[in-house]
Order: structure tokens, then sequence, then C-alpha cells
């Protein structure tokens, strides 16, 4: 109960937002940025996330959300979340074997981007209400979130191979109202997400709200796309200081990927189902790239893998 009430106070700023439950699969791979929660600040560490060692989880494994039963190649994470006993947690990590120590938590990282003083501002540095793409005030809090977990979930000897996370908030077009992308273009601090967009037939600010809100007008230009690439980026790079930085502080060699985060060159992009040639030229959360693979296996707990 205390970690409840401690969690309202630190989200009395937060702006509700709508979230989902996605399926995960891991692919071992890639960098972020890390920092370590202080007293009152982050504190930065190196810029790059721990290298995952390539036998640090079990190999030909499916970690699922639901119970797996009597399967060798499907495994349940465990799941923790606002609330959950650390030192519990570190009692059931002690009983996995090494390899199968995953953990999934899904609301650990709420607030993240829609704390009050994160929102956007216009030149006279007045907040417009709209959620800002530069959330120092969340970070501040999901670090502390975290910290306060993985501190006590190490100091009682718990494992972890790898940190899952299903955090589907960000900035993406589809998702983004006109409204919100004009408070986001006309903060003084988007001056530096417009030079790394570096569109090349964008007029002005209202042409380039114009051309990431009417994508299909727009398409074969792509704005929406090197958009969508650049946001990503920068949810993943708050997520990499936010959870990353108080995971990596006490245990290491952990890994850590999110729901959908990886890294795609444009010069590889393969359109999706609606025919979008996505990319996303990272960096990606953690040192897993987690693209999500749709599709439908029935009555897997009565037939099995092979080998099983």
């Amino acid at each position: 109960m205390k970690e409840r009430r401690e969690t309202a106070s630190e989200e009395r700023g937060a702006h509700g937002a709508a979230r989902g439950v996605g399926g995960i699969i891991m692919l071992v791979l890639v960098v972020g940025a890390g920092a370590v929660w202080g007293q009152t600040k982050l504190e930065f560490l190196p810029t790059s996330a721990p290298a995952l060692a390539g036998d640090t989880l079990k190999p030909f494994v499916a970690f699922a959300f639901c119970p797996a039963h009597r399967m060798d190649h499907v495994i349940s994470m465990v799941g923790f979340d606002i609330g959950s006993n650390p030192l519990e947690m570190a009692a059931v990590s002690r009983k996995l074997p090494a390899g199968l120590r995953v953990f999934v938590t899904t609301h650990l990282t709420d607030g993240l981007l829609n704390q009050r003083e994160d929102f956007c501002q216009n030149a006279a540095g007045n907040s417009t209400g709209q959620p800002g793409m530069w959330p120092e005030r969340g970070i501040l809090v999901v670090a502390g979130r975290f910290n306060r977990f993985f501190s006590v979930f190490a100091d009682a000897g718990g494992k972890c191979d790898l940190l899952t996370l299903d955090f589907e908030d960000g900035f993406s077009n589809w998702g983004m109202t006109p409204n919100h992308l004009r408070a986001i273009v006309a903060d003084p601090r988007f001056a530096q997400v417009k030079a790394r967009l570096d569109f090349k037939n964008v007029l002005d600010n209202d042409d380039l709200v114009e051309r990431i809100m009417n994508w299909s007008k727009y398409r074969d230009s792509g704005e929406y796309l090197r958009w969508d690439s650049v946001a990503s980026g920068m949810v993943a790079s708050a997520l990499n200081r936010a959870v990353g930085g108080p995971l990596w502080r006490v245990m290491p060699s952990a890994g850590l990927c999110n729901y959908e985060s990886f890294v795609c060159a444009q010069s590889r992009a393969v359109c999706d189902s609606n025919g979008h040639m996505n990319y996303a030229e990272g960096p990606c959360v953690g040192n897993c790239q987690s693209p999500s693979i749709y599709g439908r296996v029935g009555n897997i707990a009565a037939m099995g893998f092979r080998g099983d």
C-alpha cells in the first residue's frame, strides 16, 4: 500500500493516456542510452547499453504473457507491476533456471509521457496543455519507481535475465491529432527535432503538420514515415534513461526490450500489411530488438511442440 500511495503522489500532475497489450518476440542485439537514478536527479552512465551475452537467454524459447503448461519451448514470463513486492519477486526469480528469468511489466512505466511539467510550451514559456516530446519529469518519476523496485530486488538476491516492457504510448502520426502536432512544432525545443527530421520539401511548420497528418496526400515524399522513425527513437531514449539506467545499475548484464522497439534502416524497410514502408533508425529500447510478429497457433497446450 505504501508503494501505491507514493505512486499516486508522484503522478498528481499526470494526464491520462490509453494503453494496449501486445505480443513480444525477442531477438538479441543493439544499444540504447542509459542513466542512473540519484537522490534528486539523473546521473548519466556511458551512452550505450551493455551488450547482451549470447548465452543469457535459453535458445529456441518463446516467452509468453499467459500461463504455459508442460512445455519446454514456451515459458511464462513473470509479471510485476505497481504494488508488486520486490522481495516476493526476488524469491520467485531465485527458483527459476538461468536463461529463463524473464520478467514483464505493463504499468510501471505509466506516466512517462504525460506529466504536466513536460507539456508543450509556447514562445513565452507557458504550457499549452498538450504532452511534449521532452519527458524530463516523466523520466524522473518512472526511474524513481524502477530504482526502488530493483534496488530491493537485487539486495534480496533477485536475478533477471531479461526485462520486457509493454510501453505503447508515443508520438506516432497514427495517434496524433492536428492540435497536438501544432503544439509540438510551435514549442521552442522543436528546433532540434526539426533538424533531425531534415525534411527537404517542407516549407514551414504549417506545411509540416499538413504533410504528416494528411499522409495519404504526400505518401510518396514520406514525411510521415520519417516523423515516426524520429519520434520512436526519442521515446526509446527516454525509456532507456527511465528503465535501463536503474536496471543496469544493479544488474549490468540484464537484457531489456520493449514491444515493437527495433532498428531498421530506411534502405531495408519492408512494407507492412497496409503497404507502409515503415523504418526505425533508432535507438531501440535496451539491448534486445523486439519487432512484432502476429500470427495464430491453436491447441499448443494439447499438442505441444516437437521436442517437448
